[in-house]
């Protein structure tokens, strides 16, 4: 497929997308919470799919209408064995390793060979020979029980998040210590608050987690508009035009709406605002000096190779781009 792009002045009104991160987090939610749920500002994607698809062997039932989608929780039940799709999905299948076998004796993770080049390592020392990973294929057998959970968090916040759902299911209040650089700290921040708003009590002091398990409650709630996705109009709207960017909360935890303070800086620290890297480095090349990026190693394990993805393109265009140990 070609596509042409005439040079315009942009204008008018954009809604952005419903958070993908968020309504994960909310959808694991819903299919935890014994009865019915709804999710407002929804926006159906594979990924959000594939999630919520993993919990149909569980008893769960959904009906999406229009942005609207309702969760029936009544009949979640455990099963035997399980086989679960992850499809492209890291945070279907990071979120679920841990929370699933739960309700399992057996659970197989399946996916495309994209996701399985991502890490898993931190699962692996956690379960250790509970969880068999071969090929497109993960097998966990056991959950991980214990009082005091220890995880590295400088991988990916997607591991703390996956065993935050761990701990609150079950029946012993219990503690997470994120060892390590946290990577993308707000997103724990995002797993905390969507649980607060289903009944959970968790607590967090900077590397620690606090979890009082309580009974997992349904609720009724909106899905705010995604900072990662709006910073493509937010980049645009700088360097062509205003345009009128709909939907997004101000008062968000979404750490990437901090596009705005990041756009002219000299140096830009990309640890906890890795998703933002792409479009940040084209706006870079608009600029007449030379914009220098940290912490860009996350990049490389995302569905492909970010950087080099982006220095390819940019170089076509006459910019010049380069990378060398993780700057």
């Amino acid at each position: 497929m070609k596509v042409i792009i005439y040079p315009s002045k942009t204008k008018g009104k954009v809604r952005v997308p419903c958070s993908k991160s968020i309504a994960h987090r909310y959808i694991i939610c819903a299919c935890l919470a014994k009865g019915i749920s709804k999710i407002e500002n929804y926006d159906e994607c594979i990924d959000t799919l594939s999630t919520l698809n993993a919990f149909l062997p569980f008893g769960i039932k959904y009906k999406i209408s229009g942005k609207c989608l309702t969760i029936d929780s009544t009949n979640f039940h455990s099963v035997d064995e399980v086989v679960i799709d992850c499809h492209e999905s890291a945070s279907t299948i990071r979120f679920l390793i841990p929370l699933l076998i739960n309700y399992a004796n057996k659970v197989t993770f399946m996916g495309s060979e994209v996701l399985f080049s991502r890490p898993m390592d931190e699962y692996v020392r956690l379960f250790g020979s509970n969880i068999k990973i071969s090929g497109n294929e993960i097998v966990v057998t056991k959950t991980v029980d214990s009082d005091t959970i220890y995880i590295d968090g400088s991988i990916s916040s997607q591991f703390v998040t996956g065993m935050i759902f761990n701990q609150v299911v079950k029946a012993h209040p219990s503690t997470i210590i994120i060892q390590g650089n946290i990577a993308s700290s707000s997103y724990i921040d995002l797993t905390i608050d969507a649980l607060g708003k289903f009944g959970q009590n968790i607590k967090r002091d900077d590397n620690v987690i606090y979890i009082i398990p309580s009974s997992i409650k349904p609720s009724n709630l909106e899905v705010e508009g995604d900072y990662t996705q709006a910073s493509n109009f937010i980049v645009l709207s700088k360097i062509n035009n205003l345009v009128d960017i709909v939907g997004l909360n101000k008062d968000s935890l979404q750490n990437d709406k901090l596009i705005y303070d990041l756009l002219d800086k000299d140096e830009i620290d990309l640890s906890n605002n890795i998703d933002l890297g792409p479009v940040l480095f084209a706006y870079a090349a608009t600029l007449p000096k030379t914009t220098k990026f940290t912490n860009t190693s996350r990049l490389i394990y995302k569905e492909s190779n970010r950087v080099l993805a982006m220095i390819d393109n940019l170089v076509k265009f006459g910019i010049k781009a380069e990378v060398k140990n993780n700057i």
